[in-house]
């Protein structure tokens, strides 16, 4: 399921990582969470039914591509790594990063829509783009890669929660 090192990271991949690191922080379960908070876990995707998409789901982090499906075998990109893991900083953990905004200054290649997530993380030392003043927002994230940045992020954010 998970595939090799150097293959794209699946949306599937990217929301089970994403659900992992949560737990790890928080030291609860999802299903936990999702009592606690009172997530509607019966509101999935009609492509997966998978535990890990449907508590993101639940929890406002993830809309899928078009509201009903999730697409959970395409690749994800660069660009929606960071933002699926700066909107968990905010709905789970109620990190403020409304404050961390890229402009132009250290990348010129970041969309809007998430900008501030790839800022906060470049800022907090998670990222530091492909170089040339370029994050490369729009390529597939790897499987290596998106390892690297969880674990970068659990360091970080282990002091901080």
């Amino acid at each position: 399921m998970y595939g090799y090192w150097t293959h794209p990271t699946s949306r599937l991949v990217a929301a089970e990582m994403t659900v992992m690191l949560i737990e790890a922080m928080s030291g609860k379960s999802i299903d936990a969470i999702a009592a606690e908070r009172g997530y509607d876990m019966t509101d999935r995707f009609i492509d997966t039914d998978n535990k890990a998409v449907t508590f993101l789901k639940a929890a406002g982090i993830i809309r899928g591509v078009d509201g009903v499906h999730y697409a959970p075998y395409e690749a994800f990109t660069r660009a929606a790594m960071f933002t699926i893991l700066g909107q968990m900083l905010e709905e789970v953990f109620n990190m403020d990063l409304s404050a961390y905004q890229l402009g132009s200054t250290v990348f010129t290649d970041v969309p809007e829509w998430a900008d501030q997530y790839i800022g906060w993380a470049a800022q907090a030392g998670i990222t530091q783009g492909i170089g040339g003043g370029l994050f490369d927002s729009d390529s597939n994230l790897q499987n290596q890669a998106s390892v690297i940045l969880l674990l970068r992020a659990h360091k970080i954010l282990a002091v901080k929660t």
